[in-house]
């Protein structure tokens, strides 16, 4: 799940789309150069009756110095004094289950902002960011930052685990997720992965252009934001869930990943119109790097996108779009089926507000309408639907595979 503030209003694309990784926002010029909001620090605690409660304070400094264990420090009803450093992540097994444990959750929207804010100078937005209680480290510049943080977990019959993007239930299963942020001339975004159980992220630093993550027994993984990326590529689209071995398996792969060379960016001058019969003129968008046709073929569809800066290439995805508008109304009928079925619990068990009701499957069916799709250089679709206000204002994406049978459901900007 990635969430992410607009990048401007009235934006021909859902934030979704822009920028890196599936989210913009704005620069401070755009918001009118105000500070940016503390993060939000959602606090959760793990109990058990049988035990006195306790709660953990812990705070990690790893900004410019090397890797450092936290400082911990355990309080409890019954007046347990400090005990010896302990790293953060080892204290959420299950050799600590048995005891209170309140932990920090920090939103990727208000880490966006902050930041952007961060990279123009902003000291406060600095200060904040040093502030946080969990693994972090970030690039001097702030073009880049990694943090991880407990969060909401699941595991199947068979043992697949599915990380949500939000706070950890106090009665339920958590793990370790890595939120990875990067920023550019387009905007910042957040990537979110999964993490192995097995290993307990105690500090991270940046370090030469990578970052490396220290286990509590000693161990390290280090790598780029492209190495992080494509080596959890494996299991970050995967609605089913996945095995920790698969999670562990990618994770270490990382320094093995060999990036792709940064392509030269093409002009509009270089790729001129390309005109279809039947769907209308797509143009080149030099800033994204890909073809764009507003209301395609006269449909509903807001914006159609062909994601590739090469126009042979993007001609030859002309057979798909047209298949995709003339079966737009069965592609939308499943999207919007689909969305209920992986994202109304959500809704109802996690987004409502004190005093509202549950809401049906039918009235967030009709709730939801289609804003614009996209096809990747293969040929796969990424459609996004307005949310009519079930999620606050999010866009809802719905990603499809090649034979273009929905396959996932998230939440952006």
């Amino acid at each position: 799940m990635t969430l992410a503030t607009n990048s401007a209003q009235g934006s021909r694309y859902p934030s979704s789309e822009l920028g890196l990784h599936d989210a913009v926002v704005r620069s401070n010029a755009e918001t009118g150069g105000s500070s940016p909001p503390r993060p939000t620090s959602t606090r959760r605690a793990f109990h058990n009756p049988n035990r006195g409660r306790t709660t953990l304070v812990a705070s990690l400094g790893v900004w410019n110095s090397p890797l450092a264990a936290c400082q911990t420090k355990l309080e409890s009803d019954v007046g347990l004094g400090p005990v010896p450093r302990a790293p953060l992540f080892a204290m959420y097994g299950a050799a600590a289950s048995d005891k209170d444990v309140e932990v920090s959750y920090f939103k990727s929207d208000e880490m966006l902002a902050l930041l952007r804010a961060a990279a123009t100078g902003d000291r406060k937005a600095v200060e904040t960011l040093r502030e946080i209680d969990v693994p972090f480290a970030a690039s001097p510049d702030w073009s880049e930052m990694v943090v991880v943080q407990l969060k909401s977990a699941a595991v199947d019959a068979e043992g697949r685990v599915r990380v949500q993007n939000m706070p950890p239930d106090s009665r339920g299963r958590s793990q370790q997720g890595l939120d990875v942020y990067k920023r550019n001339a387009l905007g910042a975004a957040c990537s979110s992965v999964s993490l192995p159980s097995a290993f307990h992220v105690r500090a991270i630093v940046y370090r030469e252009g990578q970052f490396v993550f220290e286990s509590d027994d000693g161990r390290t993984v280090r790598g780029s934001v492209s190495q992080i990326l494509q080596g959890m590529r494996p299991v970050r689209f995967a609605p089913e869930g996945v095995t920790e071995q698969q999670l562990e398996s990618s994770f270490l792969s990382i320094p093995a990943q060999v990036p792709p060379e940064p392509r030269a960016r093409k002009t509009a001058a270089q790729n001129p119109p390309i005109v279809d019969e039947t769907i209308g003129t797509f143009s080149f968008d030099e800033r994204l790097q890909w073809f764009y046709s507003e209301h395609p073929g006269g449909t509903r569809l807001a914006n159609l996108h062909i994601r590739t800066a090469d126009r042979e290439r993007a001609k030859t995805l002309l057979d798909v779009a047209r298949a995709l508008l003339s079966d737009l109304d069965s592609i939308d009928r499943h999207c919007k089926q689909f969305a209920a079925d992986r994202l109304l619990d959500l809704k109802n068990h996690r987004w409502r507000e004190p005093g509202e009701v549950i809401v049906p499957e039918g009235r967030f069916i009709a709730s939801i309408s289609l804003e614009s799709v996209s096809i990747d250089s293969r040929g796969a679709m990424t459609v996004y639907y307005q949310d009519g206000g079930i999620f606050g204002g999010h866009t809802i994406v719905i990603e499809l595979g090649i034979d273009h049978t929905p396959i996932d459901a998230e939440l952006a900007g």
